[in-house]
């Protein structure tokens, strides 16, 4: 008279048991997804910070280097060279 249900179904849904486990699978993905997305933008904000301080000390340079050459006298030429590195080395990563 009555039947018994077949053994990969579960109680209830008529759900195949095989989809249980997708839950766990999708999530894993997921995560893996998102830990690679915070490390990317990580790395991005410490290239973007680092790169600014970069272009300030070259930036800070230049300047002193106009500074020196806006100075200098037309009949005595001077070279800028060393003030536009100091400048450079003071301002660059890892100075303190």
């Amino acid at each position: 008279m009555g039947r018994k249900p077949h053994s990969s179904y579960s109680r209830g849904g008529g759900r195949k048991r095989t989809a249980r486990g997708q839950v766990l699978i999708i999530f894993a993905a997921a995560l893996v997804a998102l830990v690679g997305m915070v490390g990317m933008a990580t790395d991005l904000g410490f290239a973007f910070a680092e790169r600014r301080t970069m272009q300030n000390a070259a930036d800070a340079g230049a300047l002193a280097g106009t500074r020196i050459i806006a100075k200098a006298d037309l009949l005595h030429p001077t070279s800028a060279w060393s003030e536009v590195q100091a400048m450079v080395d003071k301002n660059k990563i890892g100075s303190t």
